[in-house]
């Protein structure tokens, strides 16, 4: 069987010219023009070439949502905005190369040949039982919608909901499936990772953080950051975390998180 190469890209043309460049070498390609169409098709993938600008979800936040799930992929990342800081974000999140539009056929056949090197043919048998494409992709479009609002006071249960399109005991067996949690659980954990990230930030107290990221109180916050993590968030806290900042700080951490989107 062909090594499977999946190309998002919103240029028409552009898809046109890497078919025509990849399949002469061996590889099945298939092309999306945006990441979100992508969700019920990676588990059949075995390397992802993506443009960095694309509509709904630009190439970084994909990468993201990729390292979360499918972290096995190797993923090539092209741009015709060359930028050192989408580069080095980029490498950041485990790209295996990086082209610049635009590439010469004999560019991107060494890149793809360096991408697939070493990578194992995947199988995701492992993926939730019974789920087919419509259900992979409203699941993954439902925790990613989660993973992208970990940062809000309070998720909607029934949001996530509406959004997979599914009936609760449907999503609840297949999150549970998907992520060995449940909802709220998996919510907890992420928040607590959320928590830490900030923490080791340095610019926030415990009580700002637990605040707004809508723990009932620090105690409860500290109770819940210790059963996940294995010890008290003031380990990571700073000693500003003895004499908290005026209340307005928190206002700024919650405006922080919507202006990158977590919030």
């Amino acid at each position: 069987m062909n090594r499977r190469i999946l190309h998002i890209e919103d240029n028409r043309e552009t898809a046109l010219y890497v078919r025509e460049v990849l399949l002469p070498c061996g590889y099945d390609v298939y092309h999306l023009s945006t990441p979100a169409e992508s969700f019920a098709v990676l588990r059949r993938v075995d390397l992802i070439l993506l443009d960095y600008r694309l509509p709904g979800m630009d190439g970084i936040e994909y990468l993201e949502f990729l390292r979360e799930n499918f972290s096995d992929i190797p993923v090539i990342m092209t741009t015709g905005h060359g930028s050192e800081v989408v580069c080095l974000h980029a490498f950041r999140l485990g790209i295996k190369d990086y082209l610049k539009k635009p590439f010469s056929p004999a560019e991107l056949r060494q890149a793809v040949r360096k991408g697939m090197s070493g990578a194992k043919r995947r199988d995701h048998a492992c993926l939730p039982e019974g789920a087919d494409d419509w259900t992979l992709q409203r699941l993954y479009t439902a925790k990613h919608y989660i993973d992208r609002h970990i940062g809000r006071k309070r998720l909607d249960y029934h949001e996530v909901l509406q959004i997979a399109g599914m009936s609760r005991n449907c999503f609840n067996r297949y999150f549970r499936q998907l992520t060995g949690e449940n909802f709220r659980r998996y919510v907890l954990r992420k928040k607590v990772e959320r928590a830490r990230q900030l923490l080791a930030g340095g610019e926030h107290s415990i009580t700002e953080i637990a605040h707004a990221l809508g723990f009932a109180d620090l105690p409860h916050f500290t109770r819940i950051f210790k059963r996940i993590v294995g010890y008290p968030p003031s380990r990571l806290s700073s000693a500003e975390d003895r004499y908290p900042a005026p209340s307005g700080r928190e206002g700024s951490l919650a405006d922080r998180d919507r202006a990158t989107g977590t919030g």
